[in-house]
């Protein structure tokens, strides 16, 4: 039976690191505990147009859709973290128009890459390299304007 599991796990990586949907759904209670996920066709339809920019067939794109759908979940938290599991040289910008906001989700976004659920086939001896806390106070992330 253990083997099994292993087995299905390793299925379950494949299926996420292919698939930006799949990887949204594996992913939503590593960084949403509290919240139910549910699928809809907006975020199938969202998660395509992605990975079309990971795949350099889009290069702008701009997403307007309903507050709450789940806009600032899937573009900011985890398409980049997704895309860094094809990509882990690529380099991304975050920006926002709060600070707060811009911690928030930076700290959503380490909470899935620190997880067991994202870096077990790492294997030993592979860690993060460090980087700068994303919380208020010293070693801020960002900058603030005078």
């Amino acid at each position: 039976m253990g083997q099994l599991n292993l087995s299905l796990e390793a299925i379950d990586r494949s299926l996420a690191a292919d698939s930006l949907a799949e990887f949204v759904k594996q992913a939503w209670s590593t960084v949403e505990p509290s919240t139910v996920y549910r699928h809809n066709w907006h975020l199938d339809a969202l998660c395509e147009y992605l990975e079309a920019v990971a795949d350099g067939q889009i290069r702008r794109l701009i997403v307007n859709i309903p507050p709450r759908s789940g806009k600032s979940l899937l573009v900011s938290i985890l398409f980049p973290s997704w895309l860094w599991i094809k990509d882990p040289a690529a380099r991304l910008v975050f920006a926002s128009y709060s600070a707060a906001l811009s911690v928030d989700l930076s700290v959503k976004r380490r909470s899935i890459i620190q997880s067991l659920w994202y870096r077990p086939s790492e294997g030993p001896g592979k860690e993060l390299r460090h980087c700068r806390s994303t919380g208020l106070g010293s070693n801020q992330a960002f900058r603030r304007s005078h």
